[in-house]
Order: C-alpha cells, then structure tokens, then sequence
C-alpha cells in the first residue's frame, strides 16, 4: 500500500526538453515537454549569478515538482546534447553557445573562438607577452609602416620586439 507522501515523492522529479524559454522578466521562464503528452507552462528556471543562459529547443534537464505538484515546478540544469562541447578534460570549464562560438580555460590555456567577429572594447587593452597574429607559426617581426626609429631607419629596425606575423 502506498501512501500520498510516497506518490509525491516518486512524481516529483522528470526528465523534459525545451520547447521555449521566456528571458524577458526577472526570472526566466520555461515552457517544457514531459512524459508522453505531457506538457510544463511558465515554469521558472534558476541560474547563477553571473552567468546567464537561454537554452534552445530541444535542450534537456530535470524538472522538480515540490510535493509532487506541477504548480511548484522547477526547472534544473538544461543543456542540449548537440551543442555540449565533448571531451573537455577534468577540470576544464567551457563556456558555449549553440552558434558555435566558446571560451574555454583547460589547464593553463584560455582559448575563445568566434564564428565571426571578436570584438574588445574598453579606455585599455593590455598585451603582455609573445603575440602571434595569423597564427601560432608566425615568425615575422612586425613594424608599423613607416615607422622612423632614431637612427632615421624605416620599418625593419623599430620592430615590436614580441608581435610577430606570418
């Protein structure tokens, strides 16, 4: 025999997809599918401060119902399983869009890649070591043109001494 404490707990946790997330309120708010004809309407969904997400269509997680009611639905997790990057390795941390474009810190290594444009935009950038622009196998010492050194040389005595280009 089973009692109503033990039917709640037992409905209280589902897996669901995204059908749509609303980011436009304080909290978001999701619309998820659950078991067979099943469906979830403006469930919230919590983040951590800082970090911000909207999952797309067909992403997944896990849904919690408070004493197994769907009037206290609460979304957990969602991520989608084609755009999860793979294979990252203990440790790491990636940071991903389902366009394709990543950060990524993996051991002592901070990598972004862009689909299109990278874009920084502050009053300073500071680079401070060995810039390698249009790859990491450039070699030549990079000047600006027409760069007069003290000596009344052009270009190729006032090199930037750690700017190299291919």
């Amino acid at each position: 025999m089973t009692d109503e404490h033990d039917t709640a707990i037992k409905g209280s946790l589902r897996r669901v997809s995204v059908v749509s997330i609303d980011d436009a309120g304080t909290q978001q708010r999701a619309t998820l599918n659950g078991l067979s004809g099943e469906q979830f309407k403006n469930v919230v969904r919590s983040q951590h401060f800082g970090l911000s997400t909207v999952p797309p269509a067909g992403g997944e997680g896990v849904i919690l119902m408070q004493g197994g009611r769907s009037d206290r639905a609460h979304v957990l997790g969602l991520e989608h399983p084609q755009y999860r990057p793979k294979n990252t390795e203990q440790g790491g941390t990636v940071l991903y869009d389902a366009n394709g474009q990543a950060i990524s810190l993996i051991k002592k290594n901070l990598r972004i890649v862009g689909t299109d444009t990278i874009t920084l935009t502050a009053p300073k950038i500071v680079l401070d070591g060995m810039v390698y622009l249009g790859g990491a196998d450039a070699s030549l010492p990079a000047s600006m043109k027409g760069t007069i050194d003290t000596a009344g040389d052009a270009d190729i005595s006032n090199l930037a001494q750690k700017v190299f280009v291919k």
